[in-house]
């Protein structure tokens, strides 16, 4: 799914900089107690703001203009669907997916190329916004009300994407949920509605 960040890429790169600032550093302080050592890659770089952040050198996107934006931010940046990874077997230590697994064309598919381009041992780092908590539920409206970016995307539980990791050769090692407020922000391993976001990290096996 390239189309809605390929039509309004920079729209999407400004949230990050206006009314979506906070929950974005939020989201990578979750995400950085997660990141393995080691070669990694971003897939779905987008516009190389995680990855920038984390110091990753490789990322993958299909939206050219994206990968514009994300080339002062990324050194080696390739065009490239999750589906059919552009990458020889066994090149990364571990992957990291953020809020893009909600716009794969084929999840399972992805899955099969994240194991494939990964190291026996590898590790694949997924952040996602549930389905099942109030801003999932939120965003799935959005999307029905015809939101630019949200109605292309379609959610996921922490339940359903452990099936389908498990299914492509993975096994769950961890989850947390970042629950996060006036008062500041929290992490614990247990679901609840009012969760903001959630990372699972999975284990090639």
């Amino acid at each position: 799914m390239k189309k809605p960040f390929e039509e309004h890429t920079l729209q999407y790169d400004l949230w990050f900089d206006t009314k979506g600032r906070e929950i974005y550093l939020y989201e990578g302080w979750a995400l950085c107690k997660f990141l393995p050592k080691g070669r990694g890659i971003e897939v779905g770089v987008g516009t190389g703001r995680f990855a920038e952040i984390f110091n990753l050198k490789f990322g993958v996107d299909p939206s050219i203009n994206s990968l514009r934006i994300s080339k002062n931010r990324v050194k080696n940046l390739v065009c490239g669907y999750v589906e059919d990874l552009p990458f020889k077997n066994e090149s990364f230590d571990f992957a990291l997916v953020v809020v893009s697994i909600c716009f794969f064309d084929d999840v399972f598919r992805a899955f099969s190329e994240i194991n494939r381009i990964l190291k026996k041992g590898g590790r694949v780092v997924v952040g996602f916004v549930p389905k099942d908590t109030c801003t999932g539920e939120f965003y799935s409206y959005k999307g029905l009300k015809g939101h630019r970016f949200y109605k292309y995307a379609r959610f996921f539980t922490e339940g359903e994407i452990e099936i389908i990791a498990n299914s492509e050769g993975f096994r769950k090692v961890k989850t947390a949920y970042l629950f996060a407020g006036k008062g500041g922000a929290h992490i614990r391993e247990n679901w609840g509605f009012r969760a903001k976001f959630a990372v699972m990290e999975f284990l090639k096996l």
